[in-house]
């Protein structure tokens, strides 16, 4: 019984946004240099899910920032750098940019030689299937997003 308590309790808190967190993108940071045509690497940390989650996919994209805002990830992405599956590990041993107490991804990805110079929203767009009260499996997604800049090479 308590144990159903507790299950309800932290499905509660879910509807509520309260327990769940999306994944999110520790490097680079807001704000970071990209160039052009070149290589970086993007950490995506995984969120603490309060229920049972089955992955689906996860993809990362670059898209251009208007004058008046940047586009999120779940909207549209212009350059998709990534589209498949989202395998985040814990570390076996400390890391030098230790991530906490979640597991992570590191991508490493090119900025598209054509892409033009300015802002933009580096997002990624996560989906999966989430168990929720009556114990189906329900689709579910979170998205995360920083702004950078890209450089001509």
């Amino acid at each position: 019984m308590i144990k159903n308590i507790l299950r309800s309790t932290c499905y509660v808190l879910l509807a509520l946004g309260v327990v769940h967190a999306n994944p999110s993108i520790e490097i680079p940071t807001a704000g970071a240099t990209l160039v052009a045509g070149s290589p970086f690497t993007v950490m995506v940390l995984d969120s603490a899910y309060s229920q049972p989650i089955i992955e689906g996919s996860l993809t990362i994209g670059l898209t251009p920032c208007t004058e008046a805002s940047c586009p999120a990830p779940d909207s549209q992405i212009l350059h998709v750098l990534y589209a498949g599956g989202f395998n985040p590990q814990r570390p076996a041993t400390p890391v030098s940019y230790d991530p906490g107490s979640f597991a992570f991804e590191n991508f490493t990805l090119s900025v598209p030689a054509n892409a033009a110079a300015g802002t933009y929203t580096l997002g990624v767009f996560h989906t999966y299937w989430g168990e929720s009260a009556s114990l189906y499996y329900s689709p579910a997604s979170d998205t995360d997003s920083v702004t950078v800049s890209v450089v001509s090479a």
